[in-house]
């Protein structure tokens, strides 16, 4: 149980809270009483769910697009971007994995690449996806940490589509829902798709977990980084398995350069992996980009050592992965996110204010942990 008091004793007053834990849960509880509303009115009226709150018009899309040019499909009658997905039945959530998601029209790198990583963690995104099976009413329910409080939004089947009824924007392999549905979801908590461009890759990791990130700035100028620090850094967080990204936005690296690497510059990449070579033969990072399609080569990659690092981590070329020798890492990118969430931590959290003036009175938080 939480205790409110205010330290000016002439102010003070003792305010009794409910348990943080049976919050969220009253507020799923309402959006689950909701969802069971609209499924009953459905069924009753024989029609499908069409969300007024995110209407299938110019304005869910946003300034960038032109209704002229695509269509709201609902997911019964568009195709899969992939060819050999055809005789796959679309699921919710099938053993999802990164290489399911791959970016489609929208520049939402950044919300790509945290879901990329979210994907290997089928227990985070079943905490993220309240609806986990496909259900004919086209109702779903997702859930999403905004501004340091999760909140559930419900969405309905629905997607923009080119006219051939291919997905406009996050395609999905293996015909796994929940790519489009949770970017659906992004953009209705947002106010439109358009609202998804542009980003940092924290602002995903956020959403989708509720904890904050690290950074390492690997673009300095009052002094050179300490590469061997930042790989150290580097290396525990990924021996503690946390969820890793890495954006290439150097105002000190020009296009010319990127296009000499073949990497997207200003582009959020995930780090799945990072390894030293005995016998110092070279650190490597394993990096993946959501577009899926990176050209990047690397000289020090050669077939022996690649064939080394396959045994740290199995990713493909065709996932978008590709490993980076780190002094080109260095060269190429700007920033590392490293979020703190772990799993076994108890989520508890609390809607608090800066105070404006030293008179004003605080908030004091009291824990009674049994």
């Amino acid at each position: 149980m939480n205790s409110t008091t205010s330290l000016n004793p002439s102010l003070t007053t003792t305010y009794m809270s409910m348990n943080i834990r049976d919050r969220r849960h009253r507020d799923e509880a309402e959006a689950e009483r909701k969802f069971r509303t609209i499924i009953e009115r459905c069924r009753r009226t024989n029609t499908h769910f069409v969300d007024d709150e995110f209407p299938h018009s110019p304005s869910s899309l946003g300034d960038s697009y032109s209704q002229n040019n695509f269509e709201w499909v609902r997911i019964s009658k568009f195709c899969s971007s992939f060819r050999n997905d055809d005789p796959t039945e679309w699921t919710v959530m099938s053993s999802p994995e990164p290489s399911d998601i791959e970016q489609g029209l929208l520049g939402n790198c950044w919300l790509v690449t945290a879901l990329s990583l979210i994907s290997e963690r089928p227990r985070m995104l079943q905490h993220i996806l309240l609806t986990q099976n496909i259900n004919d009413e086209g109702v779903y329910l997702v859930r999403l940490c905004h501004n340091g409080l999760w909140k559930t939004i419900i969405v309905d089947d629905s997607f923009p589509c080119y006219f051939d009824d291919m997905l406009l924007f996050s395609k999905a392999r293996r015909r796994q829902l929940y790519i489009p549905l949770i970017e659906k979801a992004c953009a209705k908590l947002f106010g439109s798709y358009s609202k998804l461009i542009s980003g940092q890759i924290e602002e995903g990791l956020q959403l989708f977990t509720g904890a904050p990130c690290d950074h390492i700035d690997l673009e300095n100028d009052d002094e050179p980084i300490d590469s061997d620090l930042v790989w150290a850094k580097l290396l525990s967080s990924c021996q503690a398995n946390l969820l890793i990204g890495a954006s290439t936005s150097r105002t000190d690296v020009n296009k010319d350069v990127y296009d000499q690497f073949k990497v997207h510059g200003n582009h959020a990449f995930s780090i799945l992996a990072a390894h030293a070579l005995d016998n110092d033969l070279g650190r490597f990072v394993l990096l993946r980009d959501p577009h899926a399609h990176s050209c990047y080569t690397d000289e020090r990659v050669t077939p022996e050592v690649l064939q080394i690092l396959r045994t740290v981590h199995k990713a493909h070329r065709s996932s978008g992965a590709f490993w980076m020798e780190w002094s080109k890492f260095l060269l190429l990118f700007s920033k590392i996110t490293i979020s703190t969430y772990v799993g076994s931590h108890f989520d508890i959290r609390e809607q608090a204010r800066f105070n404006r003036s030293p008179t004003d009175s605080i908030s004091v938080f009291y824990f009674h942990v049994p």
